[in-house]
């Protein structure tokens, strides 16, 4: 019906049905993300990794936050309006 072979259906399938491999690994990084007050992006948030002795590479590391979907806080910078004209 979809178009696929039986092999690839089948071997999509098995996939799905595996362990997540990462689930250790976003653990962390959804724990460090909280424990911080979702302040830490995810370059704070791969050098904390990499002094807990993960391996991790940093597009890894940002491929992650945006799949788990957290967004670090960004504190924006306001502009001085006392001397506001007419």
């Amino acid at each position: 019906m979809a178009g696929l072979a039986r092999s690839t259906f089948f071997c999509h399938q098995a996939r799905f049905q595996d362990p997540d491999p990462q689930a250790e690994l976003k653990a962390a990084v959804r724990e460090i993300f909280v424990k911080n007050h979702a302040r830490y992006g995810h370059r704070r948030i791969h050098t904390v990794l990499v002094k807990q002795g993960w391996t991790v590479a940093k597009k890894t590391m940002l491929k992650l936050m945006r799949s788990l979907q957290l967004v670090c806080k960004v504190r924006r910078r306001k502009r001085y309006a006392s001397y506001r004209g007419e």
